[in-house]
């Protein structure tokens, strides 16, 4: 197994990780043929969750997809050269930004 497999690491180093590998890996896709890869895990999971399966089946399956999804999310960052963490920081902000009534910030 490799050190990722047996290893508890950050999720950042996990992800860089995931660039360098599926930037070998999926290289001879190109970007649309990644984003009908994204587009089917997300049919796919949607299917799980119609199929009456037991939830713990329901659960590894889903959590494979999600892992394929950020697998090639990977890929497409390390191309694009995005830095998801400050992508996914500002996004939540924004995500904040709408929960608060008025944009008004609520402290308690």
């Amino acid at each position: 197994m490799t050190e990722i497999a047996d290893s508890i690491i950050h999720f950042e180093t996990l992800f860089e990780q995931a660039e360098k590998v599926s930037i070998q890996t999926n290289k001879s896709l190109n970007d649309e043929q990644i984003l009908d890869q994204l587009l089917d895990l997300i049919s796919t999971i949607k299917q799980y969750y119609k199929a009456e399966f037991a939830p713990e089946i329901k659960s590894a399956l889903i959590k494979r997809s999600l892992g394929e999804i950020l697998f090639f999310i990977s890929t497409i960052s390390m191309r694009e050269n995005i830095d998801v963490y400050s992508a996914l920081k500002d996004e939540i902000h924004l995500q904040e930004m709408d929960l608060l009534p008025d944009n008004k910030i609520i402290t308690e």
